[in-house]
């Protein structure tokens, strides 16, 4: 039975906990170009350890307490032009594909976002089917200039 955890800037989230919640986005995101230290930063955006508008962090631990799933979300300070949450991390454990966990931390991440959720995903994302089939629609391609 899989133990759901949320954390906001008004949860305790100790020093050993992010570690951990970092640790595992970096190792099982299907992203080889993400930094850890882009992770880092996110976290503390939506527990707002850094002036930021806030957001969310879901963690989904086994029974033996080890983190098979977590979302970080960031909110944007936006509304309309531009979604209000961005869905910044997410991954499952790769061992856990594929038996739940993705559908119930999606489904806890989605019920605490009020407007809008945007995410940067690659049409060749393995689950970027699952994403559609909760109702993401794409609308535009990102082009970054990066200084």
């Amino acid at each position: 039975m899989a133990k759901v955890t949320l954390y906001d800037a008004f949860t305790n989230l100790s020093s050993i906990q992010k570690s951990r919640i970092v640790a595992f986005l970096n190792k099982h995101l299907d992203d080889d170009k993400t930094k850890q230290i882009d992770i880092e930063c996110a976290l503390d955006y939506a527990v707002k350890d850094v002036p930021s508008f806030g957001g969310f962090i879901v963690k989904v631990e086994d029974d033996a307490g080890e983190i098979i799933g977590s979302t970080i979300v960031t909110k944007t300070g936006m509304k309309g032009f531009s979604s209000e949450h961005l869905l910044s991390f997410l991954a499952v454990h790769r061992e856990h594909r594929h038996n739940g966990v993705f559908s119930k931390m999606m489904k806890k991440t989605l019920a605490m976002t009020s407007g809008d959720l945007a995410l940067h995903v690659n049409p060749s994302h393995p689950n970027f089917k699952n994403f559609e089939e909760m109702g993401f629609v794409p609308r535009y391609m990102e082009m970054r200039l990066i200084n």
